[in-house]
């Protein structure tokens, strides 16, 4: 009977042991998942110097792929998505991201063309009216249909 005890806690801990590493296994999968979907989604995010309008992940430039093992060490080094784009943009500027922090100045060239847009309606808008004043004296023109 002592015999048949130890035979059944040898075997409970072995599967113990062999739960707990699958468990490890299944977690080291999920890790390298997750750093595989990190990877992917920086290297499309981030501008090829060498390339233009290309991600660094499109490009097949020696710089491009430099700047792809440069991510792949921060990924590995347990760096995460935000720390990565901070670094790349302090390293290499807010032009090396496709979509820079908003900042004044990305602020200001964002609504830039709606501002210049909404001054060159104002000014068409004086213009007509400036016109219509000279010809109708004064009067914009009404429908002078008869009823």
């Amino acid at each position: 009977m002592a015999m048949g005890f130890s035979a059944v806690a040898v075997a409970a801990i072995v599967t113990g042991e062999a739960i707990a590493a699958g468990s490890q296994v299944a977690q080291e999968e999920l890790q390298r998942e997750r750093a595989n979907a990190l990877y992917t989604a920086l290297t499309h995010q981030i501008r090829c110097p060498a390339s233009r309008n290309m991600s660094i992940a499109e490009s097949v430039e020696p710089l491009a792929a430099d700047r792809r093992r440069e991510i792949r060490d921060l990924i590995e080094a347990g760096l995460d998505e935000a720390d990565i784009r901070r670094y790349v943009a302090t390293r290499y500027g807010e032009a090396a991201l496709y979509a820079p922090r908003l900042r004044i100045a990305t602020a200001a060239l964002w609504l830039a063309p709606a501002f210049i847009t909404g001054i060159a309606i104002r000014v068409w808008t004086r213009s007509i009216r400036r016109s219509v004043n000279r010809v109708c004296g004064g009067e914009f023109p009404r429908n002078h249909v008869t009823q």
